[in-house]
C-alpha cells in the first residue's frame, strides 16, 4: 500500500525490477522484509527528494545494502571489544549471523542512518531505528513500521517526527542513481 502511494506521489511508474535477493539473503543468512524489497523494485536506488537515500541492491558500495553492512562490520566495534561501550551505535551491535543487530537500509543527507533492528523475531517485525550524526552514544529513534510506511510517512507527512521534510518539499521525488 505505502510503495503505492509512493509511486503516485513522486509520479513515478512501477520499475518491476528483478534484483538478486538471494545472494544477498545467502551473505546475511536472515530473510530481507518483503515490503523492502517491493519498494526497491518499485523504485530502484536512489534518493528520495536528495534528502534520504534508499540502499538497494547490486549498486556501488555506497548504494548496495550487502557492501554498506560489510562496511559496518569491519568499522564498528564488536560488543565487548575495545571501544563498543562508547560507540556511536551502543548500545546495539552490527547484526552478525546468528546475532541480533542492525542492517543499513537507508542514509539521510543530514547524516541519518537507518537500520533494522534485526534478531529473533520475522523480518517483517523488525523495528527501524534512526541514528543522527548530532545524537550521542545512546540516542535513537525507534520505528515499529515497515519501511515503505517509514518513507511515505517522512515525505508525505508534514507531523512526521524530528525526520520528516513534507513540510519543506511540497511535491515529493524520486531521482534514480547507478
Amino acid at each position: 500500500m505505502w510503495t503505492e502511494r509512493l509511486l503516485a506521489a513522486t509520479g513515478r511508474e512501477d520499475q518491476q525490477l528483478t534484483l538478486p535477493w538471494e545472494r544477498v539473503e545467502l551473505a546475511l543468512e536472515t530473510p530481507l522484509p518483503d515490503d523492502y524489497k517491493r519498494l526497491c523494485e518499485a523504485f530502484g536506488h536512489g534518493t528520495f527528494c536528495h534528502a534520504y537515500e534508499l540502499i538497494s541492491v547490486g549498486h556501488e558500495e555506497s548504494g548496495d545494502i550487502l557492501s554498506g553492512w560489510q562496511v559496518y562490520l569491519e568499522s564498528v566495534p564488536e560488543p565487548g571489544s575495545e571501544g563498543a561501550a562508547t560507540s556511536q551505535y551502543a548500545p546495539y551491535a552490527i547484526y552478525r549471523p546468528g546475532r541480533a543487530g542492525l542492517i543499513p537500509w537507508g542514509a539521510g543527507e543530514a547524516g541519518d542512518e537507518m537500520f533494522w533492528l534485526a534478531g529473533s523475531n520475522p523480518p517483517e517485525a523488525w523495528a527501524i531505528l534512526v541514528r543522527n550524526s548530532d545524537f550521542g552514544p545512546g540516542e535513537w529513534s525507534r520505528f515499529d513500521m515497515p519501511v515503505s510506511e517509514f518513507m511515505g510517512r517522512l515525505l508525505l507527512e508534514p507531523d512526521f517526527g524530528p525526520f520528516g521534510i513534507a513540510h519543506a518539499i511540497p511535491q515529493p521525488f524520486f531521482v534514480p542513481e547507478g
